[in-house]
């Protein structure tokens, strides 16, 4: 008896025709190498297609931390599809492990020891193209981290006429995007070389897939994005325009200033699709440069991945962060002193160069540190006397705030632009932030002739864990500071610098930043606002969210780090999302302490707008230099409600029916307000 590589039998069953062919493994070291097997296949004489192809791959193998494990397979003509990585936890093993079609549970979603048939990461849809089926297949295996090797006892391949299929996909009322990888695998770092096109036909017209011929492909740098998010099966992309020399090129995206660099956010865990782009569009309504964004439908390789937020990546930019440039010959005078962009965040990728705060964290009991990365310019292009001057001014801008005369015009307000930090201070605040100024946090240091050049803090970056879409250190929770998460989850890794809790010691940090809430609130983005952005934005992506949660069918399961309870369908997602923004910001009103005076508003709308008396009783006069006749005026109390009281400006009021509290005059406009107190 002849004795093959593999084995191969043909059987037939009730739901159709099948072929499988199966063989044996071997040992897997953990040297973070990825390791071949081969199965060879023949006998297959037609090509595989979605009447007869690929449709699934069984394996077992033995591991003790099963998270550790990358596998992929590779098809005779070099075609690869990524299957997993990073699921399972520390669980152990694959006991008797399939990965098949759509219909199959996301493995990434399961727990280990796997036992079952489940949904790879990428569709084994791709492997049916038209591709001849025999050769010889590859199934590679690494193991990134020591200590624990592992053992692929056997593996197997089956073939059918009910083969995996990609996701089906033809059209949107939103543009598409479509990234050719060449069949490459997208790393982390560095990137590869890739395509890109993008489908947005003009006027509103639907954008069709089967028009894209009429778009071009453009050449990019792409790599993946993400630090916790990097496990999840959507993952995010970055990309870069590149020129045919391979140079960085800019361009626009979809009605967005042109430049190089750019963002596809995956949004897996925010099943809203939604809190960074609210944060953004609110940190702009603020007056603040933040990422403007696009929601696209993606397609990688010709398989629909669902919906993504084109974002632009924070960088230097006369149309993002507005800081002059600085070139390795500003070594001195006002040349030295900006731009610079520097951010509080986790050692990932090319982010390893840092200097330090000289004042620990409140809890460094585990000799946690405060780390500055060099963002802009980059580590290699500053030269010491730069990498100096930032050090040494952020060195004095913490000194002067935890000095005894911190509060004082010598103090921290001499080094930082205050406003900049009243406002991101609103804006993780209301979110509720878990990463909130200890991740993710950038700030900037204009030149000295730009301003006075004072420390700016932001742009806001990475809320999609905000916004009660965390379950731990109480970020679910309506009550609680984020800036005091000390407090909370005592002895973390990752903590904030020492100064917000210095800052709210400050009346007059207080006071403004009252001020400036009660303005965010009531004018910027008021109750009615709030619910209008939420339908707006649904509207927008109703059609195209059915799909992504078709691909990806998380509705109503947790993904990390989901609180409860889990929502069941998108609409309540977005309901929940609304009503936090109306309970966080109706809190913060209660607790915020401080006192809004009127030396603290603006004070060219506090010239055209004035009450008398203020504080009233019973009666309010108004009077208005801003040179309209008769401005339409309205009251509002801090939630935002309106009162059917019609002002005119240069008359008297009676204010007896509104209860004693804290109002707002405003002008039909909004180029006047002022603060009223009953």
């Amino acid at each position: 008896m002849r004795v093959f590589p593999f084995l191969f039998f043909i059987f037939s069953l009730s739901y159709g025709f099948s072929q499988t062919f199966s063989n044996t493994g071997g040992s897997i070291p953990d040297n973070g190498v990825f390791k071949e097997f081969t199965l060879t296949v023949n006998g297959i004489s037609q090509p595989l297609d979605t009447n007869f192809g690929l449709a699934k791959i069984c394996f077992s193998l033995n591991h003790q931390n099963v998270g550790d494990i990358q596998m992929q397979l590779v098809s005779p003509s070099g075609k690869v599809t990524f299957l997993f990585d990073g699921i399972g936890y520390d669980g152990d093993n694959f006991n008797y492990t399939c990965l098949g079609g759509q219909n199959n549970p996301i493995i990434f979603n399961e727990g280990a020891p796997f036992n079952g048939t489940f949904r790879p990461m990428q569709s084994l849809g791709h492997q049916n193209k038209g591709q001849a089926a025999n050769g010889i297949w590859k199934l590679r295996i690494r193991d990134k981290r020591q200590p624990t090797s592992g053992q692929l006892n056997n593996w197997s391949i089956q073939f059918s006429n009910q083969p995996a299929r990609i996701y089906p996909f033809s059209s949107s009322n939103l543009p598409v995007i479509m990234l050719d990888t060449r069949s490459q695998i997208i790393p982390d770092e560095p990137k590869i070389n890739a395509s890109i096109k993008f489908i947005s036909q003009p006027n509103g017209l639907r954008n069709q897939l089967a028009d894209s011929a009429q778009f071009a492909w453009i050449p990019i740098g792409l790599e993946q994005r993400g630090s916790s998010s990097s496990s999840f099966p959507k993952k995010s992309y970055g990309f870069e325009f590149r020129n045919p020399l391979g140079e960085d090129t800019s361009l626009p995206v979809l009605g967005m200033p042109a430049e190089s660099d750019w963002v596809l956010s995956a949004s897996y865990s925010d099943k809203t699709l939604m809190r960074n782009s609210f944060t953004y569009d609110l940190a702009r309504k603020m007056g603040r440069y933040a990422s403007r964004r696009k929601y696209v439908e993606l397609i990688i390789n010709d398989e629909y991945q669902g919906v993504y937020v084109v974002f632009e990546k924070i960088k230097r930019d006369s149309k993002r962060v507005n800081i002059s440039k600085l070139k390795p010959t500003d070594i001195s005078g006002p040349n030295l002193s900006g731009g610079y962009i520097i951010k509080i965040d986790k050692e990932t990728g090319n982010d390893t160069d840092f200097f330090e705060s000289i004042f620990p964290p409140e809890n460094a009991s585990n000799g946690q540190k405060i780390r500055y990365f060099y963002d802009y310019p980059s580590s290699g292009d500053l030269v010491p006397v730069q990498k100096a001057y930032i050090k040494a001014y952020m060195d004095s801008f913490e000194t002067a705030v935890h000095a005894s005369n911190f509060s004082t015009p010598l103090g921290y307000r001499k080094f930082a632009e205050v406003s900049s930090f009243i406002d991101f201070f609103i804006l993780n605040e209301w979110s509720k932030n878990v990463d909130g100024y200890r991740l993710s946090t950038f700030l900037t240091k204009p030149k000295i002739t730009q301003n006075g050049g004072k420390l700016q803090i932001g742009p806001v970056w990475d809320f999609d864990i905000a916004w009660r879409n965390a379950d731990y250190c109480q970020a679910e929770n309506v009550p609680g500071w984020q800036y005091q998460i000390e407090d909370i989850c005592p002895g973390g890794y990752w903590q904030p610098p020492t100064w917000w809790k210095i800052f709210r010691t400050d009346p007059g940090f207080n006071s403004e930043l009252k001020c400036r809430w009660l303005q965010v609130i009531n004018e910027i983005m008021p109750p009615l606002s709030r619910v209008a952005w939420v339908d707006s934005v649904r509207t927008q992506i109703l059609e195209a969210q059915k799909r992504n949660f078709e691909y990806w069918p998380i509705l109503g399961q947790y993904v990390w780090p989901n609180p409860q309870p889990i929502h069941p369908n998108y609409l309540t997602e977005t309901i929940g999302f609304q009503n936090w923004l109306n309970q966080r910001a109706n809190w913060i009103t209660a607790n915020l302490g401080g006192i809004c005076t009127s030396s603290n508003l603006d004070i060219q709308n506090v010239n055209r707008l004035q009450l008398y008396p203020n504080p009233a009783k019973e009666e309010i006069g108004i009077s208005e230099s801003m040179g309209e006749l008769e401005p339409t005026l309205s009251i509002r109390n801090i939630f935002g409600q309106s009162f059917s009281i019609s002002l005119k400006p240069n008359r008297n009021y009676d204010l007896t029916s509104l209860k004693p509290g804290q109002y707002w005059i405003i002008s039909k406009n909004g180029m006047a307000t002022r603060f009223l107190k009953i």
